[in-house]
């Protein structure tokens, strides 16, 4: 569905308004309509850590990323990053059990996990507001689940290097 600069900006709002009604603070914000580039940061109230990025898509869908940056200590990184082969595939495997339910994915990239959820989101749907909030909702519940993951699996780890 094509939509207009101006459709992808109205949607962009409606998502940092709905996200307010929801006690989110909006910490950023840059919205460049000559781009058609929106991004914010959102994070609860009551919880800090999990900071909530929206990024918008390039061009004029409406698409937009829904993503969290997850902590990895540099000495997790590094653990991960020489993981042997069937390691990876085995960590993997296990944080994808996580996820994949959920349509998310989890990147390594720049020594940072991203944790992310690309949404479409119909601006005529009397359920919009809803399916982001219910989307953002299982993001940060995901990114909670994972943080464990990691922190088990990297001490896991650590434990068996040690020895």
């Amino acid at each position: 569905m094509k939509m207009t600069d101006d459709n992808k900006e109205f949607i962009f709002n409606n998502i940092t308004r709905w996200l307010r009604d929801s006690n989110f603070v909006i910490s950023e914000e840059k919205i460049t309509v000559v781009t058609s580039e929106f991004y914010a940061k959102a994070y609860l109230q009551s919880d800090h850590e999990h900071i909530l990025e929206i990024i918008s898509s390039a061009g004029i869908e409406t698409r937009f990323v829904l993503r969290i940056r997850l902590h990895v200590s540099e000495q997790q990184f590094e653990i991960f990053e020489n993981l042997e082969p069937q390691e990876k595939l085995t960590f993997n495997e296990k944080m994808n059990r996580e996820i994949f339910p959920q349509h998310q994915s989890l990147g390594f990239i720049d020594k940072s996990a991203l944790l992310e959820k690309t949404i479409l989101i119909d601006p005529k749907s009397i359920d919009a507001k809803q399916e982001v909030i219910q989307n953002v909702s299982n993001l940060l519940e995901s990114a909670k689940s994972l943080q464990i993951s990691f922190d088990e699996f990297f001490s896991n780890k650590q434990r068996q290097n040690d020895n």
